[in-house]
This record gives C-alpha cells, sequence and structure tokens, in this order.
C-alpha cells in the first residue's frame, strides 16, 4: 500500500512479486487492504488521507 501513494506501477509489480514468492493470490493479500488502510489513517498522516478514504469506498 505504501508503494502505491507514489509508485502506482511499483506497487503492482511489488504485489505481483510477492505473491508469486508467497504461493498466494492477489485477493489473499489485498483483503488486508482495509485494515491496513484503517492503521495508515490513524497515524493521522494528512496527505494519504484522501486517497485512503478512496480505496475504502470503492471496496
Amino acid at each position: 500500500m505504501l508503494y502505491a501513494f507514489d509508485y502506482p506501477e511499483l506497487a503492482d509489480l511489488y504485489l505481483s512479486g510477492y505473491t508469486h514468492k508467497a504461493g498466494k493470490g492477489k485477493e489473499d493479500v489485498l483483503q488486508w487492504l482495509p485494515v491496513v488502510a484503517a492503521a495508515r489513517l490513524d497515524e493521522g498522516n494528512e496527505g494519504e488521507k484522501d486517497q485512503i478514504m478512496g480505496w475504502i469506498q470503492n471496496i
């Protein structure tokens, strides 16, 4: 998720590599996005808030 803020193409590449090495599907990893997003919101980084809220609304 952190790569997605500034480097979305790298985020997808990282996710693909991670899921391949871990033997998991992207869905298995992405199901944690709401939890990670909530934790990031709690950290109070205002620069990420709009993007995180957009992701949450599209879940």
